[in-house]
């Protein structure tokens, strides 16, 4: 059985756009059902193919694949169909698997794909059954996660619920997705940040739409991580995971850069440590001690000092509220702590 970790056509991509950057190096798979009637098409291709035990791999140049036409597209696609383009490449960006007993779970490869909501028009919309007409002739398999201690039987059912109820959603707050207690952390980190209400709503009106469509993704990357909390404690903690990467984004967007589901997908990749902080807003945080970086202002330098001494004895959003930092300059604070959590 498949299931999907996205919205049904919901989500959609534009190789053009992106200058087709999966189609330059990277080569691809095929199997060997799908090498003749390629090289029917295509027998230029045969020099560049090298027939492995189970797939024939194709290489192909970083200036392009062999296929790859001058506008970006892909000739075989626009010769003779997107039926008759390879598997792989037909799959793509749908094409991190992972297999649970009599499940395929099939998500989005959200770090190289600039995906896109499906209502701006895309040329091309990511649809179920496309995708699973796709995976019948790769005969995939996928990696084989361990999944946190205490995960119930039915927590694919608990995550296709999310799934559906944030497809069918058009947010205009982060927190129309989330739990109370996660809306109440969003609330703290605007008041920390120095962020007005209503700038925060603008915020929030950009960066809600988007981060619904990637909601059910992100979940799932937490639930297959390597060496995951327990499955009860991983739920209590879920929604303020989700709303420390909307907040990031929300930040993000405030500093110029427009929210995008690739930009999501990489502050939730690359800061996990500065959202754990903010997830353990509410409770005791143990830090390394010693003296701020040599690079810190001396404001900066100073409010560490005052930090650790507090972070002793208060929850780390206390310690953190008790510092005496303008708003500018709180972030290299938070950032710092993030780094130094034990």
């Amino acid at each position: 059985m498949i299931y999907f970790a996205f919205p049904d056509a919901a989500i959609g991509y534009d190789c053009v756009t992106c200058g087709s950057r999966c189609c330059k190096g990277l080569g691809f798979a095929l199997s060997g059902h799908e090498l003749v009637p390629l090289l029917t098409r295509r027998p230029g291709f045969a020099p560049f193919l090298q027939m492995q035990r189970e797939l024939v791999h194709a290489f192909d140049l970083d200036d392009g694949c062999w296929a790859l036409g001058s506008d970006g597209r892909c000739e075989v696609e626009v010769e003779h169909g997107r039926a008759a383009k390879p598997s792989t490449c037909r799959l793509f960006p749908v094409n991190r698997l992972m297999t649970f007993g009599e499940h395929l779970v099939v998500d989005l490869h959200l770090a190289d794909c600039p995906l896109v909501d499906a209502a701006t028009g895309p040329r091309t919309i990511i649809r179920w059954q496309d995708d699973a007409g796709d995976l019948d002739d790769v005969d995939a398999i996928g990696t084989t996660p361990t999944l946190p201690a205490g995960t119930p039987d039915d927590w694919l059912a608990r995550e296709a619920a999310v799934r559906d109820a944030a497809g069918a959603c058009r947010p205009a707050r982060v927190g129309e997705l989330l739990s109370a207690e996660a809306g109440a952390l969003l609330a703290t980190w605007r008041r920390w940040f120095g962020v007005g209400d209503d700038e925060a709503a603008v915020l929030e009106a950009e960066v809600a739409p988007l981060f619904r469509l990637v909601l059910p993704s992100l979940r799932m990357q937490l639930l297959t991580l390597p060496g995951p909390p327990p499955y009860p404690r991983l739920m209590r903690a879920i929604d303020s995971h989700m709303a420390g990467v909307a907040w990031l984004a929300m930040l993000s967007r405030r500093a110029g850069r427009a929210p995008s589901l690739r930009g999501i997908a990489e502050l939730f990749r690359w800061l996990p440590l500065l959202r754990e902080l903010l997830v353990r807003w509410n409770t005791h945080v143990r830090l390394f001690e010693g003296a701020a970086p040599a690079s810190a202002p001396p404001e900066v330098a100073a409010a560490w000092r005052a930090l650790t001494e507090l972070a002793a004895t208060e929850p780390i959003g206390e310690a953190l509220e008790a510092t005496t930092l303008p708003p500018s300059l709180r972030p290299l604070l938070l950032r710092l702590a993030s780094d130094r959590m034990r």
